[in-house]
């Protein structure tokens, strides 16, 4: 019984195998994943469990790019299939016909079986359709293209790129991420944005690899670079974007040591500028502390110990308040306007000794002064989370 169990398990495998796919099949799944996952790597690795094979992406010099290998986990190299004197691998290579290619091929190589070449066609189409739509730069060849690779976490490609390019990624210690409305993160737009902002820095004289990662800009920029020359720049791209109606969040990390850094940063912005962004919609732009703050919100709120419940209840009694909007005023004083009664004011379109008004009343309601710790830190968190639920 476990035989025959064994044999149908393999005959439907093979069928599989044999099944065409289409093109888009992997485009929509691609599509699905997060934004910051939407790279050349998953692609690989999808269209590599379809067809049952490793994939290798290599440059002029046979050096890997990126690959896929199938089991995951298989301990196989390019080098592998190149001294295959054995014959252990059917493999084919075809050079992909992309913009931002330059000379690269896929080999894809199957130990077990013959894949039908309009498999073998339709998962190069695939790639290659994926870096027409995501304008993915593969191009080793240039020192925009190390992006790409410390963004999709393939350090030693970016060492290869760096030593390729006498690029001294010593150098770089500063990232600027400029997250595009997904309205207008089109190819030719982003291609666009990413020259315009390559004028400015070449104009202010300072030196910088730009280029785009999915959806963000990523702005590598030299350490020393300093802080009255880096607001002129900064203020620039602003208005650069502004000009043309680019309404932008962004994020400044500075002291990024190395790729793992950088990497991590990037990560934390994809998964906290979202949430970011509802705590402080006034916000253009974030510092680190902000993004790390939202992602711990999103964890407070989404806690299955209700640790975001408990901290509203904290202002619960402010929600109870009908005659005075208690609860629009805090949140406003402590995310919107930085604790200032002026500020707060002014976003209000109240007077300001109407604020005050507010404020002692909602110290008398709470018991305890919401301006000094430790109190202010829980309920500055509590105000956040009940934003980020809507209630304000």
């Amino acid at each position: 019984y476990s035989s025959v169990i064994s044999e149908i398990s393999e005959l439907i495998l093979s069928d599989k195998r044999k099944t065409e796919f289409l093109v888009n099949e992997i485009i929509e799944r691609v599509t699905q994943m997060p934004e910051e996952h939407q790279t050349i790597d998953n692609v690989l690795r999808v269209i590599s469990d379809r067809i049952k094979a490793s994939i290798f992406i290599i440059d002029d010099k046979n050096v890997p790019i990126t690959s896929a290998k199938y089991p995951h986990g298989l301990k196989l190299e390019y080098t592998d299939i190149l001294n295959d004197d054995l014959n252990l691998y059917y493999s084919c290579n075809d050079c992909l016909e992309a913009k931002n290619c330059g000379n690269l091929k896929v080999v894809i190589a199957d130990k077990n079986n013959i894949i039908s070449n309009e498999l073998l066609m339709q998962s190069i189409k695939a790639i290659e359709l994926f870096i027409v739509l995501w304008n993915y730069n593969l191009n080793s060849s240039t020192r925009e293209s190390i992006i790409s690779a410390i963004m999709s976490k393939n350090f030693d490609l970016a060492k290869y790129i760096a030593s390729k390019c006498n690029i001294n990624t010593s150098d770089y210690e500063s990232m600027i991420l400029v997250k595009i409305p997904r309205a207008t993160n089109g190819a030719e737009s982003k291609v666009k944005f990413s020259t315009g902002l390559r004028s400015i820095f070449s104009q202010n004289g300072v030196s910088s690899i730009i280029d785009y990662y999915g959806n963000t800009i990523v702005i590598l920029m030299k350490k020393n670079v300093g802080n009255t020359k880096f607001e002129i720049v900064k203020q620039d791209c602003l208005d650069y974007l502004a000009a043309i109606c680019l309404d932008c969040n962004f994020c400044v990390f500075k002291k990024q040591t190395d790729y793992v850094s950088l990497y991590n940063s990037y990560i934390l912005y994809q998964e906290s500028i979202e949430v970011a962004r509802i705590i402080y919609p006034l916000k253009t732009e974030f510092t680190l502390e902000e993004l790390n703050f939202a992602k711990s919100c999103y964890k407070k709120l989404h806690s299955s110990f209700s640790v975001g419940d408990r901290l509203i209840d904290l202002i619960q009694p402010l929600y109870d308040e009908p005659e005075e909007p208690l609860s629009e005023t805090l949140t406003v004083y402590l995310l919107d306007a930085n604790s200032e009664s002026k500020k707060t004011s002014e976003l209000l379109y109240v007077h300001r000794n109407t604020v005050q008004y507010r404020l002692n009343k909602i110290r008398e309601i709470l018991g305890y002064d919401i301006t000094k710790f430790p109190a202010s830190i829980e309920i500055y968190t509590a105000v956040a989370i009940a934003r980020l639920k809507k209630l304000q």
